[in-house]
């Protein structure tokens, strides 16, 4: 079925839209949705993260996201297709010092939220999980592990902030498709809006 979406066509243009929100955490981490796009902030932040990642892998362009018409949460997008697989996203808020419960606990739970859904609602879904555990570490094989064959999405993400000084923002990047999970760091300019993507396992 074919639907009318607004695709982001220049990816360095829309992240010079969102830093103001990705400076302000409130405006990031609300539930409110862009108005001109119908996506919360941090879905739009993730989105573009996976996308810079995945032309990092196969080039300059290749992908991009849009919005979803029928209430999602964006699509991601190749360019030469057209072809727009959709997301659904889950957000983990920053840890309290009093719980008890490591980031890859909290991870699985998320997923194992998201699959109660039913398989119908996974199936042809990627899953993006926006984490706020810039101070915690953590290890994106034993997430793996644990969601490997218990879930009906085609793909499962993890974005999060891993470091900033102000102006340079650091990000981590995972997909846990494949065992050992790919690991990426994309290393933001905000000043600039230029960006790097490095491959890290």
């Amino acid at each position: 079925m074919r639907h009318k979406v607004t695709t982001i066509r220049d990816l360095k243009s829309v992240l010079n839209d969102i830093v103001p929100s990705i400076k302000d955490p409130r405006y990031l981490y609300s539930d409110r949705e862009v108005r001109n796009f119908r996506l919360r902030p941090r879905e739009i932040l993730a989105n573009w993260l996976i996308c810079s990642v995945k032309n990092h892998e196969v080039g300059p362009d290749t992908w991009t996201f849009s919005t979803d018409p029928p209430g999602g949460d964006g699509l991601i997008v190749k360019r030469s297709t057209r072809i727009g697989w959709p997301t659904e996203h889950i957000f983990i808020p920053t840890l309290k010092s009093s719980q008890n419960e490591s980031v890859e606990d909290l991870m699985i739970k998320a997923v194992e939220h998201k699959h109660q859904n039913g398989e119908a609602y996974a199936k042809g879904k990627q899953l993006v999980i926006f984490a706020d555990v810039s101070r915690e570490k953590w290890f994106p094989n034993q997430v793996c592990r644990k969601i490997k064959g218990q879930h009906s999405f085609d793909s499962v993400w993890a974005v999060g902030l891993e470091q900033t000084d102000g102006n340079d923002y650091d990000y981590w990047v995972v997909c846990f498709d494949e065992l050992p999970s790919q690991v990426w760091k994309v290393y933001i300019d905000m000043d600039s809006t230029e960006w790097n993507v490095e491959r890290i396992q």
